[in-house]
């Protein structure tokens, strides 16, 4: 098979031109990178090993792994009820092996919500670390200078889209991790010009399991798949070893799909297919939606964007773009767009949906710093490069001072709330959290009553669920609960009800017995 380029890949690694600004301007921005990823990953080490959630829709997620290692596998999507109100969107591979990882823990007498809670942010760090790896590989695939793989790295780990998600029982680092193996196979796989289909059979396999893990992770699979596509149109790729790979992909995710809808008698589809398909009816986006998401990632990924015009508008005629800076940068493109259409069809889409972005945005950032050359820039416009870095460190300290300063606050918001007499008279077993306390629910209330508000909600609308005007109010007015905690968002009036019951406290019974902050108390007569 022929070279698919021919001339980049006769090229080998570029030795540093030996200049003195090259030195100075390096060890600024290695001084910089290196300590924007220092703080991030001593922010995550903090949140990581703190007893409270990494976010807040962690717990619902950790909980519904939880209930399918005790009720067994084909309880992980349903029927969701008051027993079971853990509603799940997303596909399964990524709890199957959060499940299987947290039995030999439950096994060693563990408590099975914190077994899956370590085991799942566990494979998200593996997965992140892995990530890392593949991005710096990624960033000299074509012979880039040497410093692009861990300048790439540490723009990674220094991402503000990355945020927490590193520890976070969430499936997102996986199948982030997942894509971007299978995008830098089947890139070495064009680059090298193999004879062998294995590199692409890997690549496409990896692509599949990407899709097992969230099945929207499609973009770079189709991306890939144009690019293999004209390189068999021109003659530059053998087919057999494509359609092979093409093969592989959909056995994996047709073998792992089919399994699951088997296990769960049908409801996994139901999940993951048949209720998003409905949310453009019952909880669905717009285009205001898509831009606040879109900025969100913009205003996280905020220092490498400034490094990234800064770095390609200095040095656009003294560092050239390569072929693979194009796929990249087609690549940051096509996930944008992704993510603007998913924010569209779906209200609860957020700026996690731009980490494969923010993944590919940090190699290609990288891989353009390590290509400029100040001797080929003017003494102004390398201070522009430093000063760019200095930005983003800047904003990297200041990210992890808000994060830190935020979540003390809370701690000292909950402890109040906790210690006031209203609330510590009551065990925590007849306490229920509402609005965006619900992941309390699982420490400081009642753990069974824990549920995403939000996703439920959607269940219930297309009849998915079992409404919570049946258990929920049962729980409320004749059950165990005693004490309600509502947050107060600052608007309106003060608030009356909790949400999934249109009734107000008062018609449940309930009077108004303080305020604490943010936070109305009330209690059943």
């Amino acid at each position: 098979m022929l070279m698919t380029c021919p001339v980049e890949a006769t090229r080998t690694s570029i030795a540093a031109p030996s200049h003195p600004a090259r030195s100075r301007l390096n060890r600024l921005i290695w001084a910089c990178l290196a300590l924007a990823a220092a703080i991030t990953a001593g922010l995550d080490l903090w949140i990581g090993l703190a007893p409270e959630e990494s976010e807040h829709l962690e717990t619902t997620l950790v909980l519904a792994a939880a209930h399918a290692l005790g009720a067994g596998p084909a309880a992980l999507y349903g029927p969701y009820s008051g027993e079971n109100p853990w509603v799940l969107i997303q596909a399964p591979l990524y709890y199957r092996l959060t499940t299987l990882a947290a039995r030999p823990l439950v096994a060693l007498g563990s408590d099975p919500i914190w077994s899956c809670r370590t085991s799942g942010r566990l494979i998200s760090l593996l997965s992140f670390l892995a990530c890392l790896a593949l991005a710096a590989r990624l960033a000299v695939l074509d012979g880039e200078p040497r410093w692009a793989a861990p300048w790439a790295a540490l723009l990674l780990l220094s991402s503000g889209i990355a945020a927490n998600y590193p520890v976070t029982t969430r499936p997102d680092m996986l199948g982030v991790t997942l894509q971007t193996l299978g995008f830098t196979l089947a890139l070495r796989w064009r680059e090298r010009g193999e004879n062998s289909a294995l590199g692409l059979i890997a690549a496409y396999g990896a692509f599949g399991l990407a899709i097992s893990v969230k099945q929207h992770y499609v973009a770079l699979a189709a991306l890939t798949s144009l690019l293999l596509a004209l390189d068999a149109i021109r003659g530059r790729a053998r087919l057999g070893p494509i359609l092979t790979a093409y093969l592989v992909a959909a056995a994996v995710v047709v073998g792992v799909f089919g399994v699951e809808e088997w296990r769960t008698g049908g409801l996994m589809s139901e999940s993951i297919f048949y209720v998003p398909s409905r949310l453009t009816q019952t909880a669905s986006g717009n285009w205001q939606h898509a831009a606040l998401v879109l900025f969100l990632a913009m205003k996280r990924a905020f220092g490498t964007v400034v490094l990234a015009v800064v770095a390609f508008g200095v040095g656009r005629h003294a560092a050239p773009m390569r072929r693979l800076d194009a796929i990249l940068g087609a690549a940051i493109a096509l996930e944008l767009a992704e993510m603007i259409a998913l924010c569209r069809s779906s209200g609860g889409a957020w700026y996690n949906y731009a980490l494969q972005a923010a993944v590919l945005l940090a190699v290609l950032v990288g891989r353009r710093l390590a290509r400029l050359d100040p001797a080929m820039l003017s003494r102004r416009r390398s201070a522009v490069v430093g000063l760019a870095a200095v930005v983003l460190l800047a904003v990297s300290v200041r990210s992890a001072w808000n994060t830190v300063a935020t979540r003390l606050a809370f701690r000292a918001e909950l402890r109040a709330v906790l210690e006031s007499p209203p609330v510590a008279r009551h065990p925590s077993g007849e306490r229920y959290f509402s609005g965006v306390l619900q992941h309390l629910n699982a420490r400081y209330g009642r753990c069974d009553l824990t549920h995403d508000e939000w996703l439920y909600e959607s269940f219930e609308a297309v009849a998915a669920a079992e409404p919570r005007s049946h258990w929920l109010r049962a729980a409320l007015t004749s059950g165990p609960i005693r004490l309600v905690v509502v947050p107060y968002n600052g608007r309106g009036g003060r608030p009356v009800g909790v949400n999934g019951i249109r009734a107000p406290l008062s018609a449940l019974g309930y009077a108004p017995v303080a305020r604490l902050g943010r936070y109305f108390v009330w209690e059943r007569r």
